[in-house]
């Protein structure tokens, strides 16, 4: 019985998400992507186990350096796999995939959903000194939200996922805080 615990416990495969707060054993660690700049405007970004090109999500801002309202969310392509280039995602990508649906909160706030999995709820938010962010639930509690990765086996037109990846950072400490689930739980 202790071998099976320990095997359990020290496995990077079997990795609940009680286990995995911190980060470790992730299945993201296992792929040798590069990490997307981060500027002001950045709010999360998206990652898959089929190749390294990623899916940055930056706030759109106004002229008048406030949220705009109509679109607060930009969603867009880097292409690592070619030559890094920024690119607008397709039209079926935008509202099949990787695009998102928001719902004004107030002037300075807005709830995200991700058209493919709308169960986690995002919330961007701009303070009054004009910094923006992005908080999700992970494991419970509310967070920096900083990326997704989604483990998936490719099958033609529509992809299989197995898991997807949350990351973010502790409000109060800056610690790193992780969940890994199944789509389907």
């Amino acid at each position: 019985m202790k071998f099976i615990f320990l095997f359990i416990l020290i496995n990077p495969i079997f990795c609940p998400s009680i286990l995995c707060q911190n980060g470790s054993g992730s299945i993201r660690d296992s792929y040798n992507f590069p990490t997307p700049p981060q500027n002001e405007v950045s709010l999360f970004y998206l990652q898959r186990s089929q190749n390294a090109n990623t899916i940055q999500y930056d706030i759109n801002l106004a002229e008048d350096g406030k949220i705009d309202s109509d679109d607060p969310v930009e969603v867009y392509w880097l292409r690592y796999e070619t030559t890094g280039h920024k690119k607008d995602l397709k039209w079926l990508e935008r509202i099949m995939a990787y695009g998102v649906k928001s719902r004004k909160l107030s002037p300075d706030a807005f709830e995200v959903k991700m058209v493919a999995y709308d169960k986690r709820p995002i919330l961007v938010h701009q303070d009054y000194s004009g910094e923006v962010d992005a908080k999700m639930k992970i494991n419970g509690k509310m967070v920096r939200f900083k990326s997704i990765f989604i483990d998936m086996i490719e099958r033609g037109w529509f992809p299989t996922i197995k898991t997807i990846e949350l990351f973010g950072e502790d409000l109060e400490t800056g610690e790193q805080v992780y969940e890994r689930f199944s789509p389907k739980d």
